[in-house]
């Protein structure tokens, strides 16, 4: 399976709100050669914003760091 992971801040344009949504988006196997589907799935919810996600080089470890400045794994099966 095909992960991608995306770290989604919804600011709306103010601090005031600054919680997070980790995605990691698995590539569907109908896709077609020319366009390519992926389903999004929220694993997190954060209440701080994320400044970045990462993959191990096994991809099987997602680390997600943020603005309460601690380091969060995942692991992915």
């Amino acid at each position: 399976m095909m992960n991608r992971s995306t770290a989604v801040n919804d600011n709306n344009n103010d601090n005031k709100n600054q919680n997070s949504n980790e995605l990691v988006e698995s590539k569907d196997f109908q896709s077609t050669q020319y366009s390519t589907f992926w389903r999004p799935t929220i694993l997190y919810t954060y209440s701080d914003v994320v400044w970045n996600v990462s993959w191990s080089v096994t991809g099987n470890i997602l680390a997600v760091s943020g603005g309460d400045n601690k380091v969060y794994f995942q692991t992915i099966d």
